[in-house]
């Protein structure tokens, strides 16, 4: 009986120690008028971290935004203002009406935070129902989500924000524009 139970506690225990989520990382490029950037974004004990070099020396090592309950979705390193410095997105499931979006922009010697509108809270976008899907559009951040509307209506169902990356004394934001975007489409 009590091999049987050693043998029970070491199962136990080796199928407990396999349960810890492995780490997420990935690496991601950007390269212009001879300077390269390299990234890498990764999520460590429910942080994501995003860091860069320039021409392969370390610039920035930093974020540590908590993660705790949110899923990585996707990343991506744009241009979107077109200044020649990059920006790596990421993006993130959250369910709430605020943007989902973390995200740096990169110079020779830093990186620095980009704002989002609408992060801190606020108002919800009218008739929003959850399901945001992401994408990089024109030199856009494109968010797309469900409606909910109480009566029927004509359409797909979908509501759509654009977010344009520009400069205020406080650095980048990400504001929302009303620009034509092509219709959400699932």
């Amino acid at each position: 009986m009590m091999l049987k139970l050693g043998f029970v506690l070491a199962f136990c225990a080796v199928a407990a120690a396999g349960c810890n989520k492995p780490p997420f990382q990935t690496y991601l490029s950007f390269a212009k008028n001879g300077n390269k950037y390299d990234f890498r974004v990764s999520i460590a004990e429910d942080k994501l971290y995003i860091s860069c070099k320039y021409n392969g020396a370390d610039i920035d090592d930093g974020s540590g935004w908590n993660m705790a309950g949110r899923r990585l979705t996707h990343v991506a390193a744009k241009d979107l203002n077109a200044d020649g410095y990059p920006e790596v997105y990421a993006f993130y499931d959250l369910p709430s009406s605020w943007p989902s979006i973390k995200a740096i922009t990169c110079i020779k010697s830093a990186c620095s935070q980009i704002g989002v509108e609408g992060a801190a809270g606020g108002p919800a976008p009218e008739n929003y129902c959850g399901e945001d899907a992401y994408s990089i559009e024109n030199n856009l951040i494109v968010r797309k989500y469900r409606l909910c509307n109480k009566k029927p209506t004509a359409g797909d169902g979908f509501g759509t924000i654009a977010y344009k990356l520009s400069r205020n004394s406080f650095g980048y934001i990400l504001n929302s524009v009303d620009t034509p975007v092509p219709p959400a489409s699932r």
